[in-house]
């Protein structure tokens, strides 16, 4: 069974969600319902990342080949630990007592949800130049 599609579903559901979760948090914080939507979504994108991770490495694992052997494999397993640090900086936003701690956290988990951003496009023009799409 070929699990490309499934793979590729996966991702791009998990940056969809996450260029939607970073738009809300930017544009819509007048409405008072967009932290949950920017929660949601958050997690609805490391979900997937996981899901598709785990859909590549069982590609990677029936073929035989070595693991992260490609820059696309590589990219997408960082952009994967970033996305995990990145959702927990965001919840222990909610957990700090010290405003200065408080402030510190939402500063390094808007910056390494930046970074996740642009390590998921890199993931991606990669694995379209992988795919032999570009």
């Amino acid at each position: 069974m070929n699990l490309l599609p499934f793979h590729i579903t996966a991702m791009s559901i998990a940056f969809a969600s996450m260029v939607v979760a970073i738009c809300i948090a930017h544009w819509s914080k007048k409405n008072k319902r967009w932290l949950k939507a920017h929660k949601t979504l958050n997690i609805i994108s490391v979900v997937s990342l996981i899901i598709g991770f785990t859909l590549a490495f069982i590609m990677v694992q029936s073929t035989g080949g070595p693991h992260f052997r490609v820059d696309h494999g590589i990219i997408g397993g960082m952009a994967l630990l970033l996305s995990l640090c990145v959702l927990y900086l965001g919840f222990a936003i909610f957990k700090s007592k010290d405003k200065h701690e408080t402030a510190s956290l939402k500063k390094a988990h808007r910056w390494a949800g930046r970074a996740d951003l642009l390590m998921l496009i890199f993931a991606i023009l990669e694995g379209l130049d992988l795919a032999g799409i570009l």
